[in-house]
């Protein structure tokens, strides 16, 4: 690579990965070994003080002037997503750099922020980023002595901040000679010998209730590298986890294991992987749902396979089956413009569960589900329940969280003359029998799966003939049911119906397992 200058527009490497993986440690690896290329670098930190900056700073890993932005204060992938456009056309503009790195903060979201690529700026003076940078290779840096801890997790990104903080008071005040009860137990994703800085600066907002699980699912499957970092300190059958989990939820995705972050420059600079169609296809759950992927089941010992179904969910009988086999997270719609009351049984929750009830739930749920299912890693999809036929919901789980939202309106409600032309064809091969494309399509990831039990599960969910033949219009208000209603009419003016997105709904409301499922069968 000695010798490549650039030509034309500014490539960029994007390194994510969550608290304390190694991202900083990769980044002064590589610093350290450009090989002769004259790198830019871009590093955000979510606290008022960039300590990773510091670090790239202090140890003289850059000497071009300007070449060293700070972003602190905030996060790249939304806050700070201007500030990142401008100063991207900004380096690109000087011509003094043959590439840029970026260092995301430990929450970032990688999709969001390559989405920054696509966007124009009249205060940058572009007609579009992609004009003069573009996103060359997207990074994702994996702990492998702390994945499987955070894995099962069920903190948000604040709560793990905030037992971060008290585990540092705890450490600092015991190594002052004060007072303390201890540092207590070790801090999931927290600092190894080559951990981030980050994870002791990164300050959330207090209204980040993102799942740790769900963060480092956005990150491996929107990666085209992904580094498992700290191998030595993970233990065989975690690795072997690790790895089939990486290789189902991002089959396409290069892997690379190490200590230190140590990899060759060519792997993760001026590669030419990135590609923001095949990102956004790439996820292993998109694969199965299109019988695109090979499996490789014998090697990792994880499978998969797809749930289908043309009878919608009984609410109540799914409602109680995902209660009491996984940490239920339900996403709230918006009730602030007078929309008339929720479905009956929707109720805000009275109290937050404390930290501790929440655990306990989680291991209550992973217990039951793994003696009945076997272990189901990931799951996601969509599905149709029978009181609400204008839209679909959306299933999203890993580890023990199942977050389930509103999502698109199904076609089959709409007027035809309204569908998008370019995708009318896919649409009507979703179609079959009198609800068209209403239906249930769920993929499920997993190692020893009892398929059986789980398909045996679900079909008990679906409604009987006798409650078939009441019809859709009773469908309505014959099952009693503890769902939000989601009225996609709500959200008109934020989202086309049309481009299949979610709508943008509240906070989400936690749920617990509950006493049992019914014992309905058909």
């Amino acid at each position: 690579m000695s010798g490549v200058k650039r030509k034309g527009k500014l490539p960029c490497t994007l390194l994510s990965g969550f608290l304390g993986a190694g991202k900083t440690t990769l980044l002064k690896h590589v610093l350290e070994n450009t090989e002769g290329l004259r790198c830019a670098v871009l590093v955000n930190d979510m606290a008022e003080i960039n300590i990773d900056a510091s670090l790239v700073r202090d140890g003289g890993m850059v000497d071009a002037a300007g070449a060293l932005v700070e972003m602190q204060n905030g996060c790249i992938c939304c806050t700070l997503r201007e500030d990142l456009l401008l100063e991207i056309a900004r380096l690109a503009g000087t011509g003094k750099f043959d590439y840029l790195i970026i260092e995301s903060t430990g929450i970032s979201e990688p999709m969001q922020v390559a989405e920054t690529f696509t966007f124009d700026s009249e205060a940058a003076g572009v007609a579009a980023l992609s004009d003069v940078a573009t996103l060359d290779t997207c990074v994702t840096v994996v702990d492998a002595a702390n994945f499987t801890t955070n894995w099962n997790s069920v903190e948000t990104v604040l709560e793990l901040d905030e037992r971060r903080a008290a585990h540092g008071a705890a450490a600092a005040a015991a190594a002052a000679g004060g007072e303390s009860d201890g540092p207590g137990p070790a801090v999931p994703g927290g600092p190894e010998t080559d951990a981030d800085a980050e994870a002791h600066t990164h300050v959330p907002t207090d209204e980040d209730e993102r799942n740790i699980v769900d963060l480092l699912v956005d990150q491996i499957e929107f990666a085209n590298v992904v580094i498992l970092n700290k191998v030595s300190s993970a233990t065989d059958k975690d690795l072997k986890f690790i790895r089939g989990l990486i290789k189902r939820l991002n089959p396409s995705a290069t892997v690379i294991e190490t200590n230190y972050s140590k990899v060759p420059l060519r792997q993760v600079v001026n590669t030419g992987l990135f590609d923001f169609d095949k990102a956004a296809d790439a996820p292993g759950w998109l694969q199965e749902l299109r019988g695109s992927h090979q499996p490789e089941t014998v090697e990792y010992g994880i499978s998969s396979f797809i749930y289908r179904a043309r009878v919608p969910f009984h609410p109540k009988r799914l409602y109680d089956f995902l209660d009491e086999y996984f940490v239920l997270v339900l996403h709230m719609p918006d009730d602030d413009e007078g929309s008339e009351g929720a479905a009956e049984g929707d109720q805000e929750p009275e109290d937050e569960d404390e930290p501790q009830d929440l655990e306990a739930k989680r291991t209550d749920a992973l217990g039951k589900a793994r003696a009945r299912f076997g272990t189901v890693l990931r799951s996601k999809g969509f599905m149709w329940l029978a009181h609400e036929s204008t839209i679909s919901l959306t299933w999203s789980h890993a580890g023990a969280m199942l977050n389930v939202d509103g999502g698109h309106q199904w076609f089959a409600g709409q007027d035809p003359t309204a569908w998008p032309p370019e995708t009318r064809t896919a649409i009507e091969m979703d179609f079959e029998g009198e609800h068209g494309d209403r239906r249930q399509e769920l993929v499920f990831i997993g190692a020893d799966m009892n398929q059986g039990a789980l398909t045996a599960c679900l079909d008990e969910c679906l409604l009987t003939d006798a409650e078939l033949a009441l019809g859709p219009t009773e469908w309505t208000t014959a099952f009693e049911h503890e769902w939000p209603l989601w009225r996609p009419e709500d959200d008109a003016d934020e989202t086309d119906p049309a481009d299949g997105a979610a709508p943008a709904h509240a906070e989400p409301h936690v749920h617990g397992p509950a006493c049992g499922t019914s014992g309905h069968s058909h």
